[in-house]
């Protein structure tokens, strides 16, 4: 018996709250599970199957699908804590804005739309 013999490649909670956290941001995205397919080189199914946590997620996926959504890290296993949930409504609405905030070409624009933020978040 090894020191991880006692790991199942079953369904972990784990597994399943990253899957969740994924589907979350491909929603939050409005993208297809075949277009996260695409970009990841990988089958429908097989983006089901992470969202299921049916499967983990490889590293270089995880790695692509950061680059892509352009998100820390921290986001695709909020919940592992067990002191959060995972990724919300309220956190798909904060996705959604980070991104049309990255949209923004023009880097005086974006500075300025980041100083209102800062500005209605003070308070």
């Amino acid at each position: 018996m090894t020191m991880f013999s006692s790991v199942s490649r079953s369904l972990t909670k784990e597994s399943a709250m990253i899957g969740a956290n994924l589907r979350y941001l491909r929603e939050a995205s409005g993208l297809s599970q075949m277009e996260i397919a695409q970009l990841l080189a990988v089958t429908a199914q097989q983006v089901q199957k992470y969202e299921r946590g049916q499967n983990r997620l490889p590293v270089d996926k995880l790695y692509r699908l950061k680059q892509f959504y352009d998100v820390p890290y921290e986001i695709f296993f909020q919940g592992l804590q067990g002191k959060e949930k995972p990724l919300n409504l309220s956190a798909r609405r904060e996705f959604a804005i980070h991104k049309k905030l990255m949209a923004i070409r023009d880097s005086a624009l974006k500075q300025k739309i980041e100083k209102i933020m800062a500005i209605l978040t003070e308070g």
